[in-house]
């Protein structure tokens, strides 16, 4: 990665997303995933979360593999992009690692996120998991909106989804 972009990200210069997607589309697609991967390892917490951003809106096929990977970093904002990702890149395969999460973690804003991806991205098959989840959640998100309420609400989206033709 240019030294230059680098210093974009960790100054968290409002324009990095754009600079990386442009740098990126440049590359190619194959050496794209390469510095996506690069940049989903790298130590500095702020590199893997660009790196999930852009993956997110842009080169939703990497997702799936590194956003998952992601779920589990120490970092919880790197936890919180790695579910939008999966969420945005529509990868339902992942909701067993995100139920995971809401059962788990220990950051109220990351069990937030992955309820409300489970619920875009979820089956019937999820819905144990979630009230599961009920049982035992107790935070509210950024907003003070109880986790228990995105919960139920995400229940609902997908018993909703599951029942149309």
């Amino acid at each position: 990665m240019d030294p230059a972009l680098f210093e974009v990200i960790i100054n968290n210069d409002p324009l990095r997303i754009s600079l990386v997607t442009q740098w990126l589309v440049k590359l190619g697609d194959h050496e794209a995933s390469v510095q996506l991967s690069n940049m989903c390892c790298d130590a500095e917490y702020r590199i893997r979360v660009c790196a999930m951003i852009v993956a997110g809106r842009h080169y939703k096929s990497f997702v799936r593999d590194f956003g998952v990977s992601l779920l589990s970093d120490s970092i919880a904002i790197v936890r919180w992009v790695a579910c939008e990702a999966i969420m945005l890149a529509n990868c339902r395969s992942a909701t067993g690692e995100l139920a995971k999460l809401i059962l788990y973690d220990e950051e109220a804003k990351v069990r937030n996120i992955a309820a409300i991806a489970i619920g875009v991205l979820g089956s019937n098959t999820d819905v144990p998991a979630l009230r599961l989840a009920l049982s035992t959640e107790a935070g509210h998100d950024h907003e003070g909106r109880s986790i228990r309420e995105v919960i139920n609400s995400s229940i609902a989206q997908i018993k909703e989804r599951e029942s149309s033709p």
